[in-house]
């Protein structure tokens, strides 16, 4: 293992000067969630052929997207309608669910994504334990990587691997005395969205890893052809479309001038008018995904043609392409 970290100095320097404590204070906060996530997931790349998919891939992510987000903690301000003394005791709490929140943000990977076995065929029990203590006691000095076919983003699994990589007295400390930190830290890592609270902590592990996943198509791009844009941002899309079916009138469905129409054969969307919805409502949400180039995440989303049929309990008459153009710019 330390043959495995001594890769990422130059970035741990970084994380210790950003965390703005001494040696003493980092080795005995920081060091040890960086030690569980570098034993559960070992060498294992983030992707098969996208975004850090080398071996050691995974790691470097995390690193990053939480290095990002905890130095996007200081220009925010947590606990707003707290006082100053709660803030001033919940301060260090939040710099700490953050960095614990951008590091286990693609944990999930490792539970549904890839299969790791050794030479003699064994499975890794992801559930049961980390990546490198399992080849300590096989003394495997070396294993294989099998990707899954058709894998679907499942984010809330990767709390079942939460309590292998943070301590439970770590997640204890967090937790007492509020009842924020620790909500918002696994609602971050399990990618579900709060409408009545304002997550602050996913908000900054979100920009900070899609600042992190660009940068590295970026660098790659030269290496391994044109990178694929979009490909990262489908649980941002999908959010967006959650808050707009929850505070949008307009996307109440089978009603006139509706952006979404219900029917026996499925959900169909009017794509031009809910494009540009969406457009405002990542605006009004202050997030975009790249702060030099915003087009690309819809690149993906203009590739492909959207077509809009009523269904049987949509509004009848509205069969010509006319007025279905009509109505969409409405």
């Amino acid at each position: 293992m330390a043959a495995v970290i001594a890769g990422h100095q130059a970035l741990l320097g970084r994380i210790k000067l950003c965390f703005g404590a001494d040696r003493a204070t980092f080795e005995r906060e920081l060091m040890p969630l960086i030690d569980g996530y570098a034993r559960f997931v070992h060498l294992l790349p983030a992707t098969a052929d996208n975004y850090f998919h080398t071996p050691g891939g995974l790691l470097q992510l995390g690193l990053e997207t939480a290095f990002f987000s905890l130095q996007g903690t200081d220009a925010h301000i947590f606990s707003g309608r707290a006082t100053i003394s709660e803030r001033r005791e919940l301060e260090p709490r939040w710099r700490i669910a953050t960095f614990i929140g951008g590091l286990c943000c693609e944990l999930h990977r490792t539970l549904t994504h890839l299969i790791v076995t050794t030479a003699d065929g064994e499975e890794w029990p992801a559930f049961l334990g980390g990546l490198a203590p399992w080849l300590e006691q096989r003394a495997a000095n070396r294993y294989f990587v099998r990707w899954r076919a058709n894998a679907r983003e499942s984010r809330g699994v990767g709390l079942f691997a939460l309590v292998h990589v943070v301590p439970a007295e770590m997640l204890q400390m967090l937790g007492d005395g509020n009842t924020q930190v620790v909500p918002q830290l696994l609602a971050s890592i399990a990618g579900v969205p709060q409408y009545r609270e304002h997550n602050v902590l996913d908000e900054l592990v979100r920009r900070s890893m899609a600042l992190v996943v660009d940068r590295n198509l970026l660098a790659s791009a030269d290496r391994y052809g044109k990178p694929q844009y979009g490909s990262h941002l489908e649980r941002y899309l999908v959010d967006a479309l959650r808050r707009l079916a929850a505070g949008h009138s307009t996307w109440t469905p089978n009603r006139d001038k509706s952006r979404v129409w219900l029917g026996p054969e499925g959900v169909f969307l009017v794509w031009p008018g809910q494009r540009r919805m969406r457009c405002r409502c990542w605006k009004a949400t202050n997030w975009s995904v790249s702060r030099n180039r915003p087009r690309p995440c819809w690149s993906c989303c203009s590739r492909r043609r959207y077509s809009w049929r009523p269904a049987s309990t949509a509004k009848p008459g509205i069969s010509s392409r006319r007025e279905r153009r009509r109505r969409s710019k409405q």
